[in-house]
């Protein structure tokens, strides 16, 4: 926007203006003006964005951290602690993700859709990418590992992990078929009633898969995958429409630290007390710690990047989405490199070169990544595998 000054201005006031002791500076127009004037799309703008850019960030960090906070008995006591909180501080990320898509699916838009129209546009998004990077990633297993058997391919797949991060396509996956329907269903409740069955579908996700390990928990495979986190899904929509205020953010801001110092602390004490397998039962995206930690750090990105939009327009809001898109690339490409990384260099012990390695790792996994992506999406026959 340029700004004209009047020559008045520019030569100082007039005689006629002597009484004036200051003048005003021009106000940017306000989010509202934005929107009635048309300057802007209704709602939530960057928010979606920043929160997809922040979630691969922690995402990645998880992928970084977890070989070191899985090497209890092996690094430092120091160390290793240091890598449960790394990793205890970015479980959320997942979580985000999913509330982000919910907020933006289970929507008006959504409703005024049929079903078929609505699949019509979201399959290729995540079926084509399923089917290539499953068949990349098996490929890759048979290439640098032990070759497996055609059933146990089946099997992996089956059970929705042909690698380790692409469940998450099959959480989406299915999220994206009850969409439609559930979209109905919310945009009928109130505010009140949508927070309600959030919480009950927040619940039944954690006794269905978040349940401690020395209670029979249910499993589940590459169909039924989804059904925990449909409490999440909805959830994002609930809070996607909460009017959000500081007082309210500023909870949320010291619950999510409470619960991260919290979690950190028993996951260490657990560990010692239980191992590996059992002992870190409170990095589970469906225990209740990590449930209440999701739930608070989706308030407080949005309630700082409402903040931010009110004052003024964002800009480069183009090349902010094109950021949040290209988040899907990097996670999908991100962990073939962090392997080939892991094939030539040992994940440090000390804790030293820990501090300065896991940062390091996580922009240059984001960063190159980030390069692959860009670059698939300029291949007329690849890019929507990205």
């Amino acid at each position: 926007m340029s700004e004209k000054a009047s020559a008045g201005t520019l030569a100082g006031p007039s005689p006629g203006a002597a009484q004036e002791t200051a003048v005003s500076r021009p106000r940017l127009p306000s989010a509202k003006y934005r929107e009635k004037a048309g300057l802007q799309r209704p709602g939530l703008t960057a928010f979606p964005d920043v929160a997809k850019v922040v979630a691969i960030f922690g995402i990645v960090t998880i992928h970084v951290a977890a070989p070191a906070s899985e090497g209890f008995g092996i690094l430092t006591d120091r160390a290793w602690a240091s890598a449960v909180a790394l990793e205890t501080a970015t479980r959320w990320s997942v979580p985000l993700f999913v509330m982000v898509s919910g907020m933006l699916l289970l929507t008006g838009k959504t409703v005024e859709e049929s079903p078929l129209v609505f699949y019509r546009r979201r399959a290729a998004r995540i079926a084509i990418p399923l089917v290539a990077w499953t068949l990349f990633y098996r490929l890759y297993l048979e290439h640098t590992g032990p070759q497996a058997s055609f059933l146990e391919h089946v099997q992996a797949i089956y059970s929705g992990q042909p690698y380790y991060h692409l469940y998450f396509l099959f959480v989406i996956g299915g999220l994206y078929l009850i969409a439609p329907f559930l979209a109905r269903v919310v945009n009928e409740m109130s505010q009140r009633q949508l927070g309600l069955i959030s919480a009950g579908a927040l619940l039944l996700g954690f006794l269905w898969m978040g349940v401690p390990p020395w209670l029979p928990g249910t499993g589940a495979n590459a169909f039924s995958l989804f059904a925990p986190y449909v409490g999440f899904f909805l959830a994002g929509r609930w809070l996607g429409r909460a009017k959000l205020d500081r007082e309210l953010a500023w909870w949320c801001a010291g619950a999510f630290l409470v619960l991260f110092v919290s979690t950190a602390f028993e996951t260490y004490l657990w560990v010692h007390a239980e191992g590996l397998e059992n002992g870190r039962y409170f990095y589970g995206y469906l225990s209740p710690p990590v449930i209440l930690m999701s739930l608070a750090i989706f308030v407080v990105i949005r309630y700082l990047v409402e903040q931010r939009e009110r004052r003024r327009p964002v800009r480069h809001m183009k090349a902010l989405h094109f950021l949040g898109e290209a988040t899907f690339g990097i996670y999908l490409i991100h962990p073939y490199f962090f392997t080939l990384f892991q094939r030539h260099y040992a994940v440090p012990s000390a804790l030293h070169t820990l501090a300065w390695w896991w940062p390091a790792t996580v922009i240059g996994l984001v960063l190159v990544s980030f390069a692959c992506t860009v670059a698939i999406k300029q291949i007329p026959g690849l890019r929507r595998i990205v």
